[in-house]
């Protein structure tokens, strides 16, 4: 029998995967999408825009025929790429005013670097002043820490949470809705009413990934 291999995530080792034959495609989680346009629900919502509670993103399959978009994201994220730090030895973020956060842990993997930039990228786009918040720890506990100091930040408008879903950020977003500040979710779809109404989503349906078979 013949089988067809698919991979996840376009990174640049996936794509060159696809690109010499190894693997038929990816599933491309609209990664740059979800992050970027984090960036705008956030916005929106601080101007008092009404947004819909999910905004549902296509996972589309990438194969030769269509990977070069996909190589294009890469060719202008990852010169921002950054090494791993060590949480140990991190300085302490300069206090500013006015800003919107990515929060986020493992922030050293190549997949959530292109997040993070993805963001940042829709923060200039938008001219919005942006800073990422994150820690190269992978534990949850490190990440819900950070989000927990993040909401509670005074020049915070708006922060992006990389929270998957999970019921220990329920207190937090809770707080930033006290706080008075917006909460946008990438990447994992949970039911609407699962966080306090402060919170939207952007993701793609997993129940409509593409079946390449």
């Amino acid at each position: 029998k013949k089988l067809i291999a698919v991979g996840m995530d376009y990174t640049r080792v996936n794509l060159d995967l696809v690109k010499n034959g190894e693997i038929f495609g990816i599933v491309a989680q609209p990664l740059y999408d979800e992050c970027k346009g984090s960036a705008e629900l956030l916005f929106k919502m601080a101007n008092g825009e009404k947004v819909p509670y999910w905004t549902v993103l296509e996972a589309p399959l990438v194969t030769k025929d269509n990977m070069d978009e996909f190589y294009g994201i890469l060719d202008r994220l990852e010169p921002r790429y950054r090494e791993a730090q060590n949480p140990d030895e991190a300085k302490a973020a300069p206090k500013v005013t006015g800003k919107f956060y990515w929060v986020q842990n493992s922030a050293w993997h190549p997949v959530h670097q292109l997040t993070q930039q993805s963001f940042l990228e829709g923060c200039s786009e938008l001219g919005l002043e942006c800073e990422l918040a994150t820690t190269d720890e992978n534990a949850t506990e490190a990440v819900v820490a950070l989000a927990d100091q993040t909401v509670s930040r005074p020049d915070a408008k708006g922060v992006a949470m990389w929270a998957g879903g999970l019921p220990v950020f329920k207190p937090i977003i809770e707080k930033a809705k006290a706080n008075g500040v917006f909460i946008a979710l990438p990447h994992f779809p949970v039911p609407e009413g699962t966080f306090a109404d402060n919170a939207v989503q952007i993701a793609a349906d997993t129940a409509k990934y593409p079946d390449p078979v």
